[in-house]
């Protein structure tokens, strides 16, 4: 006999059989017309505002606004838009701070907490010197110099290397306890095998913990546009949907927790 695949209906059939093809409801389109004219219209408005806001000014109203309207608009546009801003923030020179880095203090050492862990970590080290410094500082390459205690050197780019590399070492190395890392904001993911991470959810947050996961936000910006830094740790699809937004599938749970 013929293929059901095949027995598609004539333009003439009723709408009812017509809207179902190869066993799927259709909608009928004109029904989604005034949808289709909200999204065009949050299209046009979130692009108009784009050249009006200062991307820079994260106490902006206007920027608060504008990014949550952004989430309402097409895929196409929001990616439009976000080739835009990371050519608008490329990195450039300008506002670099300068930090000093006690290699000995970060140290892993038994007797120490959670808290004074994380406070003498390179982690702790850089936020405590740069919580403050101005966003113009997370859009400069390299982001700072920085003087090795202890060692008597100039950076002229040895030292700033090495202190980004520590910066991912510590987030992949256990404490001497082993109860935790020696960035203790996060730690790996159940599926261990795949040294994955994500937030340290056994840790009770206090508002400073909040302060330096901020901090960590923008540490990732910055290596995310900076074409020569990388931060050597891996996050799973988990975290980068849930920073983003995104939905969260069954398989991005599987992936840290088999």
């Amino acid at each position: 006999g013929r293929s059901p695949l095949l027995n598609v209906p004539s333009p003439k059939q009723n709408s009812a059989t017509a809207g179902n093809i190869l066993g799927v409801e259709m909608c009928n389109y004109s029904t989604l017309k005034p949808y289709i004219a909200l999204l065009r219209m949050f299209d046009n408005l979130t692009t108009a505002l784009y050249g009006q806001v200062d991307l820079k000014d994260e106490s902006n109203t206007l920027l608060q606004q504008w990014t949550q309207l952004k989430g309402l608009t097409q895929r196409s546009t929001r990616e439009r838009i976000c080739r835009d801003m990371l050519r608008s923030v490329a990195m450039r020179g300008g506002a670099k701070a300068n930090i000093q880095i006690h290699q000995e203090e970060a140290r892993g050492r038994r007797k120490r907490g959670v808290d004074a862990t994380l406070q003498s970590s390179i982690f702790g080290q850089i936020f405590r010197q740069l919580q403050n410094a101005p966003i113009q500082t997370f859009f400069t390459v390299p982001m700072f110099s920085v003087k090795l205690v202890g060692f008597g050197s100039i950076d002229a780019g040895g030292p700033y290397r090495q202190v980004l590399s520590m910066l991912a070492e510590e987030l992949l190395t256990p404490h001497p306890s082993n109860n935790f890392m020696m960035n203790p904001l996060f730690a790996f993911t159940a599926n261990q095998d795949d040294r994955l991470l994500l937030p340290n959810v056994s840790i009770e947050y206090t508002q400073q913990h909040y302060a330096m996961y901020h901090f960590f936000g923008k540490l990732l910006a910055f290596f995310l546009l900076s074409p020569n830094d990388a931060l050597a740790a891996d996050f799973p699809p988990l975290f980068w949907k849930l920073l983003l937004g995104e939905t969260v599938s069954v398989r991005d749970l599987v992936v840290v927790d088999k």
